[in-house]
C-alpha cells in the first residue's frame, strides 16, 4: 500500500491536467450525522418517502416512495 501511495504522489506531482471523478466507495463505518445533509434525508422524509439504505456500488440512497 505504501508503494502505491508513493507512485500516486509521484504521478500527481508531474501531471497537472484534468483528472477523472473519484470512484464512490462504501465506507467501513457509516454515521448518520455524516450523511444526513449530503443525502437530503430531511427533504426525502418530508416528501413522504422512506429511506431504506445505501446502494453498495454507488453509495447512493435507496428509498421507497
Amino acid at each position: 500500500m505504501i508503494k502505491l501511495m508513493m507512485k500516486y504522489r509521484a504521478m500527481t506531482e508531474f501531471y497537472k491536467g484534468e483528472t477523472p471523478n473519484d470512484i464512490p466507495m462504501m465506507p467501513d463505518e457509516i454515521k448518520y450525522e455524516d450523511y444526513r445533509e449530503s443525502l437530503n434525508l430531511p427533504d426525502i422524509v418530508a416528501n413522504g418517502a422512506l429511506p431504506i439504505g445505501l446502494d453498495y456500488e454507488g453509495v447512493t440512497l435507496q428509498k421507497l416512495n
